[in-house]
Order: structure tokens, then sequence, then C-alpha cells
């Protein structure tokens, strides 16, 4: 990959071994085969090696509009079932208004610096770390069967017409879109 947000490159054996210690990461984490992970982050080098690792783990991807808020954003993290969400540091308070209305979200990981802030009270039900907290040692593949009808990811539409709606995309259909490519 020669064009990442950051300017970097990664080879393919890279961007495998990374991806897989990523995914040992998330699975420390308790990240498991059919797991709904969503994304509030812009592009970067770390989102596209998640969404590797989380399709090496047979997990759910649900990338959400970073302009979101309020309402909803409450929506589109109840509606996935997401139980765990990764943030970009600077659209932190987007996710802190909504927090305590989200008891299914189990674990939120932070990309970027953690302030005081970021740390959830005593009573809180949800566990924050930093993205940090992903890496492994470990770049074996997990051993995680994944099959083509599984789902990939939920893509949610614009909603310009009433409340979004998640569109399922499924493993085989995200091989195809890249070898298509």
């Amino acid at each position: 990959l020669r064009y990442l947000p950051d300017d970097s490159t990664l080879s393919y054996r890279e961007l495998d071994l990374r991806s897989n210690a990523l995914a040992h990461g998330f699975a420390a984490l308790g990240v498991r085969h059919g797991s709904h992970v969503a994304f509030l982050m812009e592009n970067s080098t770390e989102q596209l090696l998640s969404y590797f690792a989380l399709g090496k783990l047979g997990a759910v991807c649900v990338p959400l509009n970073t302009a979101s808020r309020a309402q909803q954003l409450t929506y589109l993290l109840e509606h996935s079932d997401a139980k765990m969400l990764i943030v970009d540091a600077n659209l932190w308070d987007r996710y802190a208004e909504v927090a305590h209305g989200l008891p299914a979200l189990k674990q939120v990981v932070v990309l970027g610096p953690l302030s005081d802030t970021m740390k959830p009270g005593e009573s809180s039900h949800v566990q924050v770390h930093p993205f940090s907290a992903l890496h492994s040692e470990t770049t074996t593949a997990p051993d995680t069967e994944v099959h083509f009808s599984d789902p990939a990811y939920i893509i949610y539409t614009s909603g310009s017409t009433g409340k979004p709606k998640g569109i399922l995309i499924n493993q085989g259909a995200i091989c195809h879109f890249l070898r298509s490519e």
C-alpha cells in the first residue's frame, strides 16, 4: 500500500503481520466472531489495519460518519448492536455526549492521547482503552474460521428520507469487491 493517510507505506507482508497482531489484541479485549465494532474515526492507517484484523476474526465492522452527533450517533450505535467503539481522540466529545444512553456498548478504544476526561467513572459500565492496548506481539493468523457468508460490515445510508438504514455486507462481497478493483 503506497498511499496511506499518514504517508507511510505497507508491504502486503507488513499488512498481514500487523493486522494479525491487531487481531490478537482485539481478541484479548473480548472481540469474537460476530462481534460488532463501530468506528468513529477519520481515515488512518490504524483504521485500515483494524478492518483487516477484525475481518480475520470474523467480526463485523461498523464505520460511522464522523459528522454523526447526538440522536443520530445514539441511533447508529444502538441499531448496529456495537459492543466496542473505536474513536479518534479528537472525536471523543461526540461519544461523550451520548455515552450515558448506550448500555450495550462495553468498550471504547481511543486512538490518540487519552485525557483525564476520557476515563470512565466508577459506576460506568464502559472500559476505556488506548489504541496501543490492542498491540500484540503475536503475528500468526488468528485461529478463527471465517466464511464468505459471514457478515463483515454494516454500512449505513445517509438517512435522507428517514433514519439511516444498515446495509449488511458479507465477507464474500468484500473479497469480490477487492478482487475486481
